[in-house]
């Protein structure tokens, strides 16, 4: 009894410290340039199909200028450490969590270039100068 519980112990103990030891590597400079691309096209899809409001899209787009502010600084000595791409990696992932939120809300507008009347908005009215948002 005592051997079963101390090998049963023993093979839980490695078992988990193997799936703890084993990690992804975080993504390359060009995976992660990829992903801001990525992520900006689809910032703009949701612009152009009106699934984000202007509010939401310029959340979105200074949360892509914090990023790369962020990846700027880390490149000042000329490489990423593991640790700086693991950051990046967090950002991005952070990033692509809340495109995917504010994308697929209720909060909507009609896509660009079609026009709605007041009548037919739902007793939504934008304030001042919330009109089309600027191409990304």
């Amino acid at each position: 009894m005592k051997k079963t519980t101390v090998l049963l112990a023993l093979t839980l103990t490695c078992l988990f410290s193997g799936t703890a030891a084993v990690r992804a590597d975080p993504p390359s400079l060009d995976a992660i340039a990829r992903n801001q691309a990525a992520q900006r096209k689809r910032i703009q899809h949701g612009v152009c199909t009106g699934r984000l409001t202007p509010a939401e899209a310029r959340l979105l787009v200074l949360e892509q200028r914090e990023i790369r502010e962020v990846k700027k600084q880390f490149l000042t000595d000329g490489a990423l450490s593991l640790k700086e791409r693991r950051r990046l990696n967090a950002l991005q992932h952070r990033a692509h969590d809340r495109i995917r939120r504010l994308t697929h809300n209720q909060h909507a507008r009609p896509p660009i270039g079609t026009q709605r009347s007041a009548s037919k908005q739902k007793g939504r009215h934008l304030p001042a100068g919330q009109g089309r948002v600027r191409s990304l």
